[in-house]
């Protein structure tokens, strides 16, 4: 009987250890080369898989461009790189937040020729929190783009920046608390996909979005009641905040505190939108709809 009971007992443990009990920290060690070759990697055993975290350190660049690949974890370091070239990385924690840390650069980048497909970040059916000081971009202009990062929900924390041509696609929401920019004349951004198929995420956090230059659009999300921050438009940038977009029902007097700087370029608002409250105007010349024309001005609460 007793050893029964150890046999149960072991079995129930061995049920429930955590998946990724065995994961290993693989380290990225040659000066430029490619994820798949594990003689890339140590300690050995490498290239990094599903339950793994790949640390790119300072003066490596690492390559994802010759087959699909996986981790648990990424930590780009001060003076890395990381480019995903036409392949998926895919992070999936399951019920756990996956992290990827970007204090150097992460790229995005669509090769030219033949079957060659957009680079995608997936995390499906969980949260993927981007912390760093660093740069995830799909900048055309330094050869990148367009790419996509697509998955349940994704947090971007207040030091890290976000660039470029950059398409984010998450059913259960958009937190930002960093930085999007679009500069570059030939870049389009998306926050949310231009259509309504999938779920319409949450847009929330209180950090900037940005266009100078290029185009950067608003798509398939809710405005959360607590979403704040500032929304600039300058030089030749474009805004447009598509008819997808949609204020979440809240209490009355409660809605989204944005402030919308206009400096420069356009803002383009979809008029049903306009129905929805939400924007708050410090000024400038917003075309509305269709080939309107209007102008706002700020009034204080």
């Amino acid at each position: 009987m007793t050893t029964l009971r150890r046999i149960l007992i072991l079995a129930v443990i061995v049920g429930f250890t955590c998946p990724w009990a065995n994961a290993t920290d693989y380290t990225f060690t040659v000066d430029d080369g490619v994820w798949d070759d594990p003689n890339n990697w140590i300690p050995e055993g490498g290239p990094p898989c599903a339950d793994d975290k790949a640390i790119i350190p300072d003066g490596r660049i690492c390559r994802v461009q010759e087959d699909d690949q996986e981790a648990h974890e990424v930590v780009v370091e001060e003076g890395g790189t990381l480019g995903i070239v036409s392949k998926d990385l895919t992070m999936d924690g399951g019920s756990e937040t996956v992290h990827l840390t970007v204090d150097g650069t992460l790229y995005f980048k669509t090769a030219i020729g033949i079957g060659a497909r957009m680079p995608r970040l997936l995390t499906p059916d969980t949260k993927l929190d981007i912390h760093g000081t660093g740069l995830v971009t799909a900048r055309r202009a330094g050869g990148y783009g367009p790419g996509r990062i697509e998955g349940e929900m994704l947090s971007v924390c207040s030091d890290a920046t976000l660039a470029g041509s950059l398409q984010i696609h998450t059913d259960g929401g958009i937190h930002n608390h960093g930085t999007f920019v679009v500069d570059g004349s030939t870049d389009d951004m998306y926050v949310g996909r231009l259509s309504s198929s999938g779920s319409r995420a949450f847009l929330v956090g209180s950090g900037s979005f940005r266009a100078s230059n290029g185009t950067m659009h608003f798509g398939y999300v809710w405005l959360s009641p607590y979403l704040t921050g500032n929304w600039e438009v300058s030089d030749n940038g474009e805004m447009r905040v598509s008819e997808y977009v949609r204020q979440y029902y809240a209490p009355p007097g409660a809605h989204p505190r944005i402030l919308v700087s206009v400096s420069g370029g356009r803002l383009y608002v979809n008029t049903v939108f306009l129905n929805r409250r939400g924007l708050y105007f410090t000024g400038g010349e917003i075309e509305v709809g269709a080939g309107k024309l209007a102008e706002f001005n700020y009034i204080a609460d």
